[in-house]
C-alpha cells in the first residue's frame, strides 16, 4: 500500500516512556518510510538554536533524534548527516556537544555538520524579496531530508514549526541577518504587509528552495508566551506530531496549539506556493485525535506594545504588521527597567504618518523598515522586524545598557 502524502500523526507520551519509544510509535503509524528502501545520504534538521535543554521547551530533544538516525540506517540510508545552523551569534558547535549530539553522533554513527561551515551553492526561487541566495551544498544535495523541529510559540511568526525551522535554520549568520532585515531597508508596501511580515516571505522562499521529505515536531516539552522561542515557558505537552506533508504537519500543531493556521501568514503563504495543504480537513489524520488533546498555550504575541512601556516611554503606533508589534513588546517589557533610565523617549512603530520633532530632548528610536520611512532624527532599528535587541539599544545609543544573555555573542 502507498502511504498518503497528506498523512499526519500525533503520538501521545504514554506513563514514563523515553521520548525515543514515542517517535518510533509516531513514525510506525505514519507508515514510514513511505515506500521501499532509503537510498544514499539522509539528512536531518533538528532546531538547536540555542545552548538552552529540550526540557525548557527551545531545543530538539537528542533522544528523538537519535530515534530518527537509527530508523533511517535501518532504513537503508548510506549515511546519516545531522546538521544545523544555531541562532545568529551561536556557536553551533558547542551547541551539538551542550545538547548532547555529540555523544549521539558518537553512538550511533551518524555525522554533526555545522551548516554555517558548509559549502553554499546559489539557488533561485520566485520568491517576494529573497530570489537567489546560497544555501547549503549538503542541504541541496540530500536524497532524503527529515526536519526535526520543536513545538513553540514565536514572538515574530506566531509559532514556529518546520516551516520555520527549515526557513531560518538552514544559512549562514550574515544571511540570517538578511532574512530579517530584507534588503536595503525595503518598507512594505500594504499589499504585502496584508500577507505578512518580510520575515514570513523569506521563510517561504527557503522552502520553495530545498526538499523536505518528512517532518517530525518534538512536542514533548513545547513551549510558550513572552520570551518564546528562547526563553519562553517550557509546557509539558508529551506530543510528537510527524507527517510528510510539510504545511499540514505545521497545520496540526498549531491547531494543537490553539492557533488558527489561517492566521498565521507564513503558513499561507507556503500553501498560496504549493509548498502542502493547509485545509485540515483534506489531511489523513492519524494517532491521537485532536479532540482528545488538552493542552493550553498561551501566546508569545502581545500587540499592544505601548501596554509595556515604564513612564517617560511614549510609543506611537502606525500600521504595523503584527511581526515589528509582537518583537517590539516583548522588547519593552524584557527592558522596561533599562528603557526607564532612558525616559523621556519614544518609539515609533510602523507606518506612521508625519513625524512632529518632540519638543523636549528626548532618545528616539524607529523600529523596523516601515517605521523608518518617516526617520526624523533619532536612531533606526532596521528589518521586519528588527533582528535583535541588542540592535535596538544601539539605535537608542544605549549599548551600554544591554548585557549578555541567552549565549549569543556580543561581538555580532
Amino acid at each position: 500500500m502507498t502511504t498518503s502524502k497528506k498523512r499526519v500523526v500525533v503520538a501521545r507520551q504514554q506513563g514514563g516512556e523515553g521520548a525515543g519509544v514515542t517517535t518510533r510509535r509516531a513514525m510506525e503509524q505514519l507508515e514510514w518510510p513511505p515506500k521501499g528502501a532509503l537510498r544514499g545520504r539522509v539528512l536531518i534538521k533538528p532546531n538547536l538554536l540555542v545552548l538552552r535543554p529540550a526540557s525548557s521547551g527551545a531545543t530538539t530533544d537528542p533522544d528523538i533524534v537519535r530515534t530518527v538516525v537509527q530508523m533511517s540506517l535501518d532504513a537503508g540510508a548510506s549515511e546519516v548527516v545531522v546538521a544545523e545552523s544555531s541562532n545568529w551569534g551561536v556557536d553551533t558547535d558547542a551547541a551539538f556537544e551542550a545538547l548532547g549530539y555529540g555523544k549521539l553522533a558518537r553512538e550511533t554513527g551518524c555525522r554533526l555538520l555545522n551548516l554555517k561551515e558548509d559549502s553554499f551553492v546559489e539557488v533561485e526561487v520566485d520568491g517576494q524579496f529573497m530570489k537567489r541566495f546560497l544555501m547549503p551544498r549538503t542541504l541541496i544535495e540530500a536524497d532524503y531530508v527529515i526536519n526535526v523541529a520543536k513545538m513553540k510559540a514565536h514572538r515574530m511568526t506566531y509559532v514556529t514549526f518546520g516551516l520555520k525551522n527549515m526557513g531560518v535554520g538552514s544559512h549562514n549568520d550574515d544571511q540570517k541577518e538578511e532574512m530579517h532585515r530584507i534588503g536595503n531597508y525595503a518598507v512594505l508596501s500594504d499589499e504585502v504587509m496584508d500577507r505578512g511580515s518580510g520575515l514570513d516571505h523569506n521563510i517561504v522562499s527557503v522552502n520553495l528552495a530545498c526538499r523536505c521529505d518528512l517532518t517530525v515536531v518534538d512536542g514533548l516539552v513545547a513551549q510558550e508566551g513572552p520570551g518564546a522561542p528562547l526563553t519562553g515557558g517550557p509546557v509539558p505537552a508529551g506530543l510528537i506530531v510527524a507527517g510528510y506533508d510539510r504545511v499540514g504537519t505545521d497545520v496540526v500543531t498549531s491547531t494543537i496549539m490553539g492557533i488558527d493556521p489561517t492566521t498565521v501568514p507564513h503558513m499561507v503563504l507556503a500553501h498560496q506556493a504549493g509548498l502542502g495543504e493547509i485545509d485540515i480537513g483534506k489531511l489523513q489524520l492519524g494517532g491521537v485525535p485532536l479532540e482528545d488533546i488538552d493542552v493550553s498555550f498561551e501566546p508569545a504575541i502581545n500587540l499592544d506594545p505601548g501596554s509595556f512601556a515604564p513612564p517617560g516611554v511614549e510609543v506611537v503606533v502606525g500600521r504595523a504588521c503584527y511581526a515589528c508589534l509582537g518583537d517590539l513588546a516583548y522588547f519593552i517589557k524584557r527592558h522596561a527597567d533599562e528603557l526607564a533610565q532612558l525616559a523621556p523617549a519614544t518609539i515609533y512603530v510602523g507606518k506612521v504618518g508625519p513625524v512632529k520633532p518632540p519638543m523636549e530632548r528626548r532618545h528616539l528610536v524607529f523600529f523596523g523598515n516601515c517605521a523608518g520611512e518617516h526617520l526624523y532624527g533619532g536612531g533606526f532599528a532596521t528589518g521586519c522586524p528588527p533582528r535583535s535587541r541588542r540592535q535596538v539599544f544601539q539605535s537608542l545609543g544605549a549599548l551600554d545598557l544591554y548585557t549578555s544573555d541567552e549565549n549569543i555573542d556580543l561581538s555580532r
